[in-house]
């Protein structure tokens, strides 16, 4: 059984109390992982706010080397992330490895926006006065991103969030389902191993009041959120005027008529 570990300001936390993961197929613990507490939060929101000053600054190329040796390293470590998913969210194996790729294309992609966060050049002439004049816009990241994800597609919605995060030069803290916690504490591992400053990126296994609390704190500059359109909303309407993205609920209605073959369509 796996015992999984928090990643704050650039250590490993194990912590002292223990939650539970269970397997959704089988009904037995997997895993355990390390029950957030306020020291926690607080440590984690201290570690992304003095990153914030690094990574703020780091040139791009910097941050798309850093997202590759991400991905390379998640590539090495394929098979183990499967073997998570699997466990934890009790997919097939063939969806788990889909998850998996899609994940390594996220963080692809984001090395390679890293190098494109361009501005713009903007006539003003559109009116007498103004011969002559342009304006000039400039992107700067935000601050610390809060990440929220959901069970169902634990690596790949995350990184989702992880991958633009760290291409703009934003600290995130990732907060996985307590239902999947595994893929995100095992990627947090990894962090250590591609030079980003420690607190650039941290995983927090942090209950849902915890988390609120988290969101609410104005060290916190974006929230970004994947999950049910009551907690999405709810959410954004406690944080104030900070920036929130939120992705919420499916609409994927499923008709099943009388005349279906209900044992076909479930084998294929």
């Amino acid at each position: 059984m796996k015992r999984w570990s928090q990643y704050i300001g650039g250590k490993v936390e194990r912590g002292s109390k223990q939650g539970e993961v269970f397997n959704p197929y089988k009904g037995t613990v997997c895993a355990t992982y390390p029950v957030s507490n306020s020291e926690d939060i607080e440590h984690a929101l201290v570690a992304a706010n003095q990153a914030f000053e690094v990574t703020r600054n780091l040139p791009a190329y910097i941050r798309s080397n850093a997202l590759i040796r991400l991905r390379d390293t998640l590539i090495g470590r394929k098979e183990e992330f499967v073997e998570v998913i699997v466990e934890e969210a009790a997919k097939p194996v063939k969806d788990a490895r889909i998850e998996v790729e899609r994940a390594i294309n996220v963080l692809t992609l984001s090395s390679e926006e890293a190098k494109r966060m361009t501005g713009d050049v903007l006539p003003l002439d559109q009116m007498p006065g103004n011969e002559r004049r342009i304006g000039i816009t400039q992107r700067f990241p935000v601050g610390p991103v809060l990440a929220i994800c959901p069970y169902n597609f634990p690596l790949n919605l995350g990184l989702h969030k992880v991958g633009p995060a760290i291409a703009c030069g934003n600290p995130v803290i990732w907060k996985p389902s307590l239902l999947t916690p595994g893929a995100a504490c095992l990627f947090g591992e990894l962090v250590s191993e591609v030079g980003l400053p420690n607190g650039a990126l941290q995983v927090l296994t942090a209950s849902d009041e915890l988390t609120q609390k988290m969101a609410c704190d104005d060290r916190i500059k974006q929230l970004s959120f994947t999950g049910s359109a009551r907690i999405g909303w709810m959410l954004k309407s406690v944080v104030g005027n900070k920036r929130a993205t939120l992705e919420l609920g499916g609409n994927a209605a499923v008709i099943v008529c009388e005349d279906a073959d209900v044992k076909n369509t479930a084998s294929r």
